[in-house]
């Protein structure tokens, strides 16, 4: 049975490897690089400068690859300066092939949210690390481009039609590590409102992330009438400063493979106090 039968096909892999390539291209001509790609990459240096041990086998994704000198730079050392580093830049995540415990940390930053098989893309990855192997990673949570979206609705006027695909709350990606077989799993929200002047500005920035509509579903070309209606909402949504306000929901989470040196948690009923009887004191 082919991978086609088994996960339901979401997105179009070649769409989204297109838009991605053509993001790095445009990024690359004007010497530039993307404010949340910057924003997530600062996120990983911060958390890896906490880490207190070595890591010597890395896989980075996506657009992180183009961080790798900052993770290497970044406190303590995390990444050992001749560390044994894979950069895969545009393969879908839920697509690598890589052997059983040949990393001892895993970075993926920003793409999660736009592959078929999340669930199985988190079980590879676990597979991919050593015992008491990381997996650092940042994906755009529910609540992303939610200004967009009720544009694009305005928009499309009477016609129904897919612009944004559904993302995940802080909870299921939680939920997902667990399952994975990820111990000790962290996840938090991190909400940041940009702030933009045109709507062209912002479907840039859009364009400059590689996040355009990589559904499988076809979408219409915008015609002139529905470009029209798509600025009348712009206008309306415009604030006394004449910007309108996007959002941009992060889940950034962390998970470990398996080992026996790990803390464990006690057993059920091993307690020597009840919680009543510590809150009183």
């Amino acid at each position: 049975m082919s991978e086609s039968d088994q996960t339901p096909q979401i997105f179009n892999m070649s769409k989204r490897h297109a838009k991605l390539k053509r993001a790095q291209s445009r990024l690359n001509d004007t010497g530039r690089t993307s404010f949340i790609w910057d924003y997530i990459a600062a996120e990983f240096c911060e958390r890896l400068s906490a880490i207190t041990r070595q890591f010597h086998n890395v896989l980075i994704t996506g657009p992180m690859i183009q961080y790798v000198n900052d993770f290497i730079e970044a406190g303590n050392n995390a990444i050992s300066k001749d560390a044994q580093i894979i950069l895969e830049a545009y393969q879908s995540e839920d697509a690598l092939r890589y052997k059983a415990e040949q990393f001892d940390a895993i970075i993926t930053g920003g793409t999660l949210d736009s592959i078929n098989d999340l669930p199985g893309a988190l079980i590879q990855m676990r597979r991919f690390l050593k015992p008491d192997g990381l997996l650092l990673g940042s994906i755009f949570g529910s609540g992303s481009l939610s200004t967009l979206k009720s544009i694009m609705i305005f928009a499309d006027d009477d016609a129904v039609r897919a612009h944004i695909h559904p993302q995940i709350d802080i909870r299921t990606m939680a939920d997902l590590l667990v399952r994975a077989g990820f111990k000790l799993p962290v996840a938090d929200r991190d909400n940041l409102i940009i702030r933009y002047s045109s709507l062209f500005d912002l479907v840039s920035d859009i364009r400059d992330l590689g996040l355009g509509n990589s559904l499988s579903t076809h979408t219409a070309i915008y015609n002139k009438a529905s470009l029209y209606r798509a600025l009348e909402k712009w206008t309306e949504l415009q604030e006394e400063d004449g910007k309108v306000s996007e959002h941009c929901a992060l889940i950034h989470f962390n998970g470990w493979a398996p080992s026996p040196d790990q803390p464990q948690p006690a057993k059920r009923g091993s307690g020597k106090i009840s919680l009543a009887e510590a809150l009183k004191k």
